[in-house]
């Protein structure tokens, strides 16, 4: 089955490439970019287009991979937690030795105290 899946992705791939490829000749048009100083001479417009598309894509994948990640690490730290709760549990030690009583103890930056903004 997963090899099925593989192919309608390849096939998928293929006929959006044919789809880039021929906006990119429908569309030659000599432009001219300009970003701040920089200039790049004449160039077509549908090669303009698919190419920021294209670095576009780049980027949101590169800082959706950075999110991904710290989620992944965050997530590995509380499995970690989980188990020292659980073999607590097992052992029949009070909770109050395993989980500190302070959220802000282990350096937590986005947990908060309720007394702190109190006057």
């Amino acid at each position: 089955m997963r090899g099925l899946k593989t192919i309608g992705v390849f096939i998928a791939l293929i006929g959006l490439t044919y789809l880039g490829v021929t906006f990119v000749e429908a569309n030659r048009e000599e432009v001219i970019l300009e970003i701040g100083r920089y200039r790049h001479g004449p160039s077509a417009l549908g090669f303009v287009v698919m190419s920021s598309v294209l670095i576009g894509l780049v980027l949101g994948a590169l800082l959706g991979s950075f999110e991904i990640l710290s989620l992944l690490m965050q997530n590995q730290a509380l499995k970690k937690r989980l188990r020292k709760f659980e073999q607590a549990e097992i052992m029949g030690t009070p909770m109050a030795d395993v989980a500190p009583v302070d959220p802000l103890a282990e350096g937590n930056p986005k947990a908060f105290s309720i007394t702190e903004n109190l006057p």
